[in-house]
């Protein structure tokens, strides 16, 4: 009997390779004959743009390599671009840091140009940049910019704008003393905005008839306080159904963080 199942053991092992279409596993998954095509990444509109600054001939990058870019201004005929550095300042008697504006561009999406404005925005000096990293992106798109003109148009992007941002937002949160800062934001149209901020636990300072600039299809920038430049300029982005808000002066409540989460009540 041992010897009729040792030969009944031997034949089974000697009936041939397992092919892999025999196998369970691969009968459960389907051969192709190609991998599956990953979808191939969306760069936003600033990721663009700083590739392409920090591609050209900008002298101001010679000295500040780590220049943050951010979009100022977009409009259908061109994208104002800052540049800023972060730094480490004591002047107020804190270690905090600050950012210094080093910078400022101007790009032409219809003819492709980037012009350095920094020394004279009358005498914009061109910067060369590798234009082959416009290939793939719609910057038009990507950026929020209308490739049609006129007042009429305009209107529209405006009603877009309005109809997707009206509501009233709320944001508040505390720095290490214990100071909070605050912000009560109400968005009637795009040209009607009302920002009440409170800084440093500091008496509230209410600002009326602000307008707001889109920055693409999901952020808009907000200079509630003109004369107070970057620290009067708060940033609103929308994902989803949640929002942020970022800006300098959300921004050095906690060092380090670039956005907070933003309450729209209604």
């Amino acid at each position: 009997m041992k010897v009729a199942f040792l030969s009944v053991l031997v034949l089974g092992s000697c009936s041939g390779p397992v092919r892999p279409e025999d196998s369970k596993e691969s009968r459960s998954k389907p051969v192709t004959s190609r991998q599956a095509e990953v979808p191939a990444k969306v760069f936003s509109c600033e990721e663009v743009l700083l590739a392409m600054v920090k591609s050209g001939n900008l002298k101001v990058l010679q000295d500040f390599p780590e220049a943050v870019l951010r979009i100022d201004e977009v409009s259908e005929q061109k994208v104002v671009i800052q540049l800023y550095n972060k730094d480490i300042s004591d002047r107020t008697g804190q270690v905090r840091q600050v950012e210094n504006t080093v910078g400022w561009l101007e790009f032409f999406p219809g003819s492709g140009k980037l012009m350095d404005i920094t020394a004279d925005p009358e005498s914009p000096v061109e910067v060369h940049y590798d234009t082959t990293i416009l290939s793939g992106h719609d910057l038009f798109k990507s950026c929020g910019i209308s490739k049609h003109s006129g007042p009429e148009k305009q209107r529209q992007n405006n009603g877009t704008l309005d109809s997707q941002w009206s509501g009233s937002y709320h944001f508040s949160a505390h720095n290490r003393d214990g100071q909070e800062t605050a912000f009560d934001i109400i968005i009637t149209t795009a040209d009607d905005i009302t920002v009440q901020y409170t800084d440093s636990g500091e008496r509230p300072q209410v600002f009326r008839n602000i307008r707001a600039t889109a920055m693409g299809t999901d952020k808009i920038r907000i200079p509630f306080n003109p004369q107070a430049e970057e620290m009067g300029t708060i940033y609103l982005q929308k994902s989803d159904n949640s929002y942020l808000i970022s800006g300098s002066p959300v921004y050095f409540i906690n060092p380090g963080n670039e956005g907070f989460p933003l309450q729209k009540i209604r």
